[in-house]
């Protein structure tokens, strides 16, 4: 009984300080977090690059051979400084050949405007065309004449003929009628062939002023198609003027080289860059948002820019604009994303401290941005990693009370990387593990350590 009664003592004992042991343990050490009152912004954070809005490009104006370009990238440039020159050789002498040729083609239209000869020509064909007309009018009355004198020694001849058969004439008498009746018919031949001698000339003359006419046309003509040869010979030397004015490439604006694509002599095509120049002055941010979250952003959202392109300094800018199109992006694990281009401009200020003795940033050098999509003042925060899900989705957190995690369903406001809204399930004054272990559930022991 002494031997039972001392095993029980002891058992007592040993489950009593067991016990005390598990009752003033220290329990799981956690990290708690105070819930109270605070401003609390939602943001986007992402990667981005300096860019500007326009560049300017200095590009061969048409083939040639551009002279070694002096300008190096980083220069200062001025608004109509000569920056490249091509050379001059072959476009002086194209020059020279259109204008040549358009002196040409003045000077003959010049002679073939000119229609003083042929108007003189109609003139004196119209002179000598009424002298012919006259000229056949008396060759046929001499016609008409010598017809009357046919018919006359005809009849003579007749008369003389009869009196020789009654031998009242002498036969010298007959045969002289005779010879002046051949010589009647010689005549009347001779003014026939005359009359239409003069009015086959006639008809030649009455030729001659449409002859000169329709040359007259053909040279109008002709002048028609040399006015648009001039015209074509005069766009040629235009453009032949400009290709000297252009020889000489100028900077379209105030600026500063950005790159030199050519620096020795070379023959090049149209259009090939020669230079581009930018105005670090209009210099603004482009990032590339995800399309879920360039949804949130709006033209004038604040945004805080960092990063090791601006060492220790923060740039700050609003959102200029978010781009209408987006455009498919691989992660870097080979993941296709919709992203959104998002324009975010500078202040003046800020620009100011860009000068070139001052220069920070360039074009397209690299830098973070935190584009601040909504902001709440005065709420209840909590750490973001105090957040988890329940298996139905919901939000919850572990509290402290009474040395043990208590579970709780919140409802969240606004999240970002580091902070969340709590807009119920929570009060001012409450401790909250900031980052929960895995195996910890609600009525754990705790050892809490405020973090």
């Amino acid at each position: 009984m002494k031997k039972y009664m001392i095993w029980t003592l002891v058992i007592v004992a040993l489950v009593a300080a067991g016990w005390y042991a598990f009752a003033n343990q220290p329990g799981l050490l956690v990290k708690t977090a105070l819930v109270s009152p605070k401003n609390i912004a939602a943001y986007v954070e992402e990667r981005a690059r300096t860019t500007l809005p326009r560049t300017y490009r200095v590009t061969m104006p048409f083939p040639a051979t551009v002279m070694p370009i002096d300008v190096q990238a980083g220069d200062r440039v001025h608004s109509g400084q000569v920056v490249a020159s091509l050379e001059m050789d072959d476009i002086k002498t194209e020059l020279s050949l259109a204008e040549a040729d358009a002196e040409r083609l003045n000077a003959e239209i010049a002679v073939n405007q000119n229609m003083s000869l042929e108007k003189t020509a109609l003139i004196e064909a119209g002179s000598l065309i009424e002298s012919m007309v006259k000229t056949s009018e008396a060759a046929h009355e001499m016609v008409k004449a010598k017809q009357a004198q046919v018919d006359y020694s005809a009849w003579w001849l007749n008369a003389i003929g009869t009196l020789r058969k009654q031998q009242a004439v002498a036969d010298e008498k007959y045969q002289e009628a005779r010879k002046e009746k051949a010589q009647a018919v010689v005549d009347l031949s001779t003014g026939n062939l005359t009359a239409k001698a003069i009015d086959a000339i006639l008809e030649a003359f009455r030729l001659g002023p449409e002859y000169v006419t329709e040359y007259m046309t053909v040279k109008n003509g002709r002048t028609d198609a040399l006015f648009k040869s001039r015209d074509a010979a005069q766009a040629r030397l235009a453009q032949a003027q400009r290709n000297v004015e252009k020889a000489s490439l100028k900077s379209p604006v105030d600026g500063i080289i950005l790159k030199r694509a050519v620096d020795n002599k070379v023959a090049l095509a149209g259009g090939v860059d020669l230079l581009l120049i930018g105005r670090l002055e209009e210099l603004e941010v482009t990032a590339d948002i995800l399309s879920q979250e360039a949804a949130r952003i709006h033209p004038g959202d604040r945004v805080e820019m960092y990063g090791e392109a601006l060492s220790d300094a923060t740039l700050h800018g609003t959102v200029k604009e978010v781009k209408p199109l987006a455009f498919t992006k691989l992660s870097s694990l080979g993941v296709e994303q919709q992203r959104v281009p998002v324009i975010i401009s500078l202040p003046d200020d800020v620009k100011k401290t860009l000068s070139p003795s001052e220069q920070h940033l360039g074009v397209g050098y690299r830098v973070r941005v935190r584009i601040f999509t909504q902001k709440h003042d005065n709420v209840l925060v909590v750490p973001r990693l105090a957040l988890f899900r329940s298996e139905n989705g919901q939000w919850q957190v572990f509290t402290v009370e009474q040395g043990k995690a208590v579970c709780k369903t919140v409802t969240v406001g606004i999240l970002n990387d580091k902070e969340a809204e709590i807009t119920s399930g929570l009060s001012s004054g409450d401790n909250v593990i900031s980052a929960p272990p895995k195996n910890l559930v609600n009525g754990t022991r705790v050892h809490a350590v405020s973090g």
